[in-house]
C-alpha cells in the first residue's frame, strides 16, 4: 500500500473523486485536499501530507497550471524527494508545466478510459522509492493571491470608497465558477455586511449571489428570464456610471445616508438577498402551492426531524419556490417547476455544468452522492441505491421504474467546506431543486432523507410507492429481464 498525494485544481473533483476511489480498490491510501479555508496552519498540513507520502500525483489540466497552490506543492515534492507520476486529463503539454512534473513519465488518464486504470496500476507499481533530501529544505511560504489581500482589506479599511468597492466587486465577479468561486462568494458577503457599502454595490452583489452560479436553476422557456436580463443590465449600467461618475449620482438618486430616507433601496450592512421593502405577493400556481404543501409536511413524516420546518418554504414565482431551512448546516433551497421534462433536463444539465465547470458529459454518471462521498453525478431511486447506468436522455424519455431503476438525478460538488446538491424528481410534482450549506457532511445527511420524503409525499395517491422495496412507479418494470448489473451500481446509499 502506498500513500498518495492527489494535487489538483478545483474544478476537476469530478475526475478526482473517481481517483480516489479507484485508489483505495486498489489498496492505496489517496490524500486530497478537501478544505479551502487557507492560512498557515492548512499551508502546513498539506506540506506535511507531501513530505510523507510514497507518491505525488498531480493531476493536470488547463486550471491546473494555473495554480499558484499546485505549482508550489509540486516544488516541495521534488524537493523533499517525493517521486512525481503526473496524470494527464489530455488538455495541457509539458512545456505548460514547471520542469518539476514536465520531465518525468506522465500517466493518460481520464473517466471514460477504462485502460487507464491498468495503467496507472502499473505505473504505481514501479513506483521509486522516496529519496528525502540531507538538509531539510525550507518550506516555502503559504500562496498569497488577491483573494487573500482582497480578505484583509475588507475586514481592516476603515473607509472604502465606493469606486473601490465595485473595483473589488469586479475583480471577484471573474472568480465565481472557477476554483476560488467559494471564497469569492464569502468575500462579496463580507463587503455587503459592511457599514459602508454603497446602494450600487449592494445591487450589483446581491444580484451576483442571488442568481450568478447556483443557487437558482434556469427559468421554464417562456418564463420572466426577460425581467432577470433587465435587472442584470440596469444593476450593471449603475455600475458603470458610479465608477464614472463617483458617489455624488448615487447619494443624490439613489439615497445612501440621506436623512431625508429618500431613495430607498438595499440598506447597508443587511444580508445578501434580503428584500428593503415589503412587495406584493408573487403570483403562484396549482404546481408550486402543491410543492409548498408538501414541504410543510416533511417533518410529520421524517424520521428525523427537523429537514424542512413549516413555513420556512414560500413561492417566488409561478413556478418556483425558496426555503431557508436553517437545519443541518443547510442555507438555502430553491425549488423549479417544470410541465416538460425536455426543459427540466436542460435546466438541471446547465446547473451541473455551472457547479461543475465543465461541460455535463464530463461528470455524468461518476463519482457519488452519498455518507463518505461528496462529488459525482448519479440517478437515484427510491430503493435508496444510485446507479451510473442510466443516461439523462432515459430520465427525459421517461419509462423507468422509480423504485427500482431510476427516479431522478443528482448532482454534488464541493466547493470547500460548503456543499452543493442538485437534483431532479421526475414525478409528483416534477422539479429541479438546489440545496447549499455548510459542513459538506451534515448537507449530505439532509439531502438523502429529504429527497425522498419529498417523493413518497408527493405520490401519496400511490400506497407503497416508497416503502421499502416498493414499486415506487405507476411504470411497470421492464418484461425484458433487464436488471441492474453490478457494473452499474455505486455503493451509494440515499
Amino acid at each position: 500500500m502506498a500513500r498518495l498525494f492527489i494535487s489538483y485544481a478545483r474544478r476537476d473533483m469530478p475526475v478526482v473523486a473517481q481517483l480516489v476511489n479507484e485508489l483505495r480498490e486498489m489498496g492505496h491510501e489517496p490524500f486530497y485536499d478537501q478544505d479551502l479555508t487557507g492560512g498557515q496552519r492548512w499551508w502546513d498540513v498539506l506540506l506535511t501530507r507531501i513530505e510523507e507520502s510514497d507518491g505525488f500525483l498531480p493531476v493536470l489540466s488547463d486550471a491546473y497550471v494555473d495554480s499558484e497552490a499546485c505549482r508550489q506543492e509540486a516544488h516541495w515534492a521534488s524537493d523533499v524527494g517525493v517521486p512525481i507520476l503526473p496524470l494527464d486529463l489530455g488538455s495541457v503539454g509539458p512545456e505548460m508545466c514547471d520542469p518539476h512534473v514536465a520531465q518525468t513519465n506522465w500517466i493518460r488518464y481520464g473517466l471514460e478510459d477504462r485502460t487507464s486504470i491498468a495503467r496507472l496500476a502499473r505505473a504505481l507499481g514501479a513506483l521509486q522509492a522516496r529519496t528525502p533530501p540531507a538538509e531539510p529544505p525550507a518550506r516555502p511560504p503559504v500562496p498569497v493571491t488577491y483573494l487573500t489581500a482582497t480578505r484583509q482589506e475588507i475586514h481592516d479599511a476603515e473607509t472604502m470608497p465606493v469606486d473601490r468597492q465595485l473595483a473589488i466587486i469586479a475583480t471577484l465577479r471573474t472568480k465565481l465558477g472557477t476554483d476560488d468561486d467559494a471564497t469569492a462568494r464569502t468575500l462579496l458577503a463580507e463587503l455587503r455586511r459592511r457599514p459602508d457599502v454603497a446602494y450600487a454595490s449592494a445591487v450589483e452583489i446581491d444580484h451576483m449571489l442571488g442568481s450568478a452560479a447556483p443557487p437558482h436553476p434556469p427559468a421554464p422557456k417562456g418564463g420572466d428570464g426577460r425581467s432577470r436580463r433587465l435587472l442584470v443590465v440596469a444593476a450593471a449600467a449603475v455600475a458603470v456610471l458610479v465608477i464614472a461618475g463617483g458617489t455624488s449620482w448615487v447619494v443624490t438618486h439613489l439615497g445612501g445616508d440621506d436623512d431625508k430616507g429618500g431613495g430607498g433601496g438595499p440598506a447597508a450592512g443587511t444580508a445578501p438577498g434580503e428584500s428593503p421593502a415589503t412587495s406584493a405577493a408573487p403570483a403562484s400556481s396549482s404546481e408550486t402551492d402543491a410543492l409548498v404543501a408538501i414541504l410543510d409536511r416533511v417533518d410529520e413524516s421524517a424520521q428525523h426531524p427537523p429537514l424542512v420546518p413549516p413555513g420556512s418554504c414560500a413561492v417566488t414565482r409561478a413556478d418556483a419556490v425558496h426555503c431557508e431551512p436553517g437545519v443541518s448546516g443547510v442555507a438555502s433551497v430553491d425549488f423549479v417547476v417544470y410541465d416538460s421534462l425536455d426543459d427540466l433536463y436542460e435546466a438541471y444539465t446547465s446547473q451541473a455544468e455551472t457547479s461543475a465547470g465543465m461541460p455535463f458529459d464530463r461528470v455524468m454518471n461518476t463519482g457519488e452522492c452519498d455518507s463518505k462521498h461528496f462529488s459525482g453525478e448519479v440517478s437515484w431511486n427510491h430503493n435508496r441505491n444510485h446507479s451510473r447506468k442510466y443516461s439523462v436522455e432515459q430520465l427525459m424519455h421517461g419509462g423507468l421504474n422509480a423504485g427500482s431503476q431510476a427516479a431522478g438525478r443528482v448532482f454534488c460538488g464541493l466547493h470547500g467546506s460548503a456543499l452543493t446538491m442538485i437534483w431532479t424528481q421526475n414525478d409528483g410534482p416534477r422539479f429541479v431543486a438546489v440545496a447549499q450549506g455548510a459542513p459538506h457532511d451534515k448537507v449530505g445527511a439532509w439531502w438523502r432523507q429529504v429527497h425522498h420524503e419529498i417523493a413518497c409525499l408527493g405520490m401519496s395517491d400511490m400506497p407503497g410507492a416508497c416503502d421499502e422495496g416498493g414499486g415506487g412507479s405507476s411504470t411497470p418494470e421492464p418484461s425484458d429481464g433487464m436488471t441492474e448489473p453490478s457494473d452499474g451500481m455505486t455503493d451509494g446509499m440515499g
